[in-house]
């Protein structure tokens, strides 16, 4: 749980709270992990996965339509600055 919570930046206790609506809504289920109890793994069920990969896809085509009405060079500009950002909250993260 605590990697889920540090992927998405959140407290541990929102994460927990997070799983467990997804959870009661049978969106993910909750597993352990063989030779560590404190461990759990968290799963997408098959409607979450669905529900998932449909937010996903929307996201994308919503960032494409956004980034079409920028002229070429302006959106080089701006992934490539989106890029850098990414980075630089990559490498912040990883020294926590």
């Amino acid at each position: 749980m605590s990697q889920l919570a540090a992927g998405i930046a959140v407290p541990l206790s929102t994460a927990s709270r997070i799983v467990d609506r997804l959870v009661k809504k049978g969106l993910a289920a909750r597993a352990p992990v063989r030779g560590d109890r404190r461990v759990v793994q968290v799963r997408f069920s098959r409607r979450g996965s669905l529900i998932n990969r449909y937010v996903l896809d929307w996201r994308r085509s919503t960032a494409s339509d956004v980034l079409e009405v920028l002229p070429a060079h302006e959106r080089a500009r701006l992934l490539d600055a989106l890029a850098r950002m990414s980075a630089a909250e990559s490498s912040s993260s990883s020294r926590d």
